[in-house]
């Protein structure tokens, strides 16, 4: 929960801080900015924390996987000794802390996911078409759940689902830009990624990508001969062949959801004995074997560096599109992407050559891990 800021939760934190200063749903670039792809559904709420600390947006995340646990509990793993189970297992899983805790929409997006099945089990359509459109507003990828909700002919739940999202997308178009980059991970696929996709798993779960490829496959066939996980395997069918075949980069953030999907169906299908084993045996891994999250700047020294930028008289510009967001979002103030003859101070990003030092003469004011910033001469 404390730990520094990531590029994505600072550029939507941008506007989680006009939320709460300007009542303006933008970031400081633009209002209803296409680019930011989490949404109200998780902005709205945590822009109620901005007074608290710079980092007290992060409990809406606490209070969605309160309630993701909840209903995790009460409809799919119906046991606390699963639950356990399913949560370090989850803990267990590579940049877990990051996703879990960050403002970003990928978890509480899934949340929505899960509830909608399981309010679809017990025959209450409209609230699970509700959840599913809130799901879609969350992350647009999540349209992918309506997939097994049309195939079981669940019409009313689909219909419902779009509501949401059509009205939402209706303020978008009418006070935004009317640029629609938000969905491009779902309207430019990029099946020639698909190389990039397997080497990435492979990486990060630090075995064969078809040794998780099989493996899922089979929890995901296994989970929908079983009444109560029918819809979530698939759910998980869809996404992860979207996923692989079609996705439109090979970010692991995304893939994250599906791991936590595809443990959650894995966890069900266990006995208790089983589920004991797993628990005993990924507690010793956790204490033996799991790396920690080494971060490459602390939250302390970005919040010193952005303490610099708010002071700085005049303006500031960056790297293009590598704008120091998190910098941003703690100094509260705009960061140019381009420079301009009013540019006085640039902030460089370090480890990225192109936007390593500044493109006249300066000298450097101070610097952490990730930025330095530069004072024009």
């Amino acid at each position: 929960m404390l730990s520094a800021l990531d590029f994505d939760e600072g550029y939507f934190l941008q506007v989680v801080w006009n939320l709460w200063h300007h009542t303006a749903y933008r970031s400081f670039y633009q209002l209803l900015d296409p680019y930011i792809t989490t949404g109200p559904t998780v902005i709205l709420p945590a822009s109620l924390f901005i007074p608290l600390h710079p980092l007290a947006p992060r409990i809406i995340m606490l209070i969605y996987l309160a309630g993701f646990g909840y209903v995790v509990y009460r409809y799919y793993l119906l046991s606390l000794l699963s639950l356990a189970t399913w949560i370090l297992v989850v803990v267990a899983l590579p940049h877990a802390q990051t996703y879990l805790t960050h403002v970003l929409g990928e978890i509480p997006g899934l949340f929505f996911v899960i509830a909608g099945y399981a309010a679809l089990q017990r025959k209450h359509d409209g609230w699970a078409g509700i959840l599913f459109g809130l799901g879609i507003l969350t992350k647009q990828i999540y349209v992918l759940a309506l997939v097994p909700v049309l195939l079981t002919r669940q019409w009313k739940a689909a219909g419902v689902a779009l509501i949401p999202a059509a009205l939402w997308h209706m303020i978008v178009y009418t006070f935004g830009s009317g640029d629609f980059e938000v969905t491009r991970a779902l309207a430019w696929p990029r099946p020639d990624m698909l190389s990039q996709r397997f080497s990435m798993i492979s990486s990060e779960l630090w075995l064969p990508w078809w040794v998780w490829l099989l493996a899922s496959y089979a929890i995901w066939t296994c989970g929908a001969h079983h009444t109560r996980l029918r819809l979530l395997s698939m759910f998980s069918w869809t996404y992860g062949t979207y996923y692989l075949l079609l996705y439109s980069n090979y970010s692991y953030r995304t893939l994250f959801p599906l791991l936590v999907a595809t443990l959650l169906i894995g966890v069900s299908l266990l006995s208790c004995r089983h589920a004991l084993a797993l628990l005993v045996t990924v507690s010793i891994f956790s204490m033996i074997f799991h790396p920690q999250e080494i971060e490459i700047v602390t939250f302390s020294e970005q919040a010193k560096l952005a303490h610099l930028v708010r002071s700085l008289k005049g303006t500031v510009s960056s790297c293009g599109w590598y704008s120091a967001p998190e910098l941003s979002y703690l100094a509260g103030r705009r960061i140019d992407r381009e420079v301009s003859p009013p540019t006085a101070y640039y902030i460089t990003t370090v480890g990225l050559p192109a936007c390593s030092y500044p493109p006249f003469p300066a000298k450097r004011l101070s610097c952490n891990a990730q930025h330095c910033v530069y004072q024009k001469l």
